[in-house]
């Protein structure tokens, strides 16, 4: 399991749009949003790099 800093997580609609995300990269990764903590944790296959590239390109940079 992969847990990502992502500061401008601020409200739902960020979290959806960073869930999106990911579940585009890999359809069978399990996302849980922590909005207060800025937080995401992350199950999946795919290297985290793959993952904070594509949350990079969405605006929301990622930091472990």
């Amino acid at each position: 399991m992969y847990r990502l800093q992502v500061p401008k997580l601020h409200c739902d609609a960020c979290a959806g749009r960073v869930t999106r995300a990911i579940v585009g990269v890999d359809p069978a990764a399990s996302v849980r949003t922590d909005i207060p903590a800025h937080e995401v944790a992350i199950e999946t296959t795919v290297p985290i790099a793959e993952i904070r590239a594509v949350l990079e390109r969405i605006g929301y940079p990622a930091t472990n």
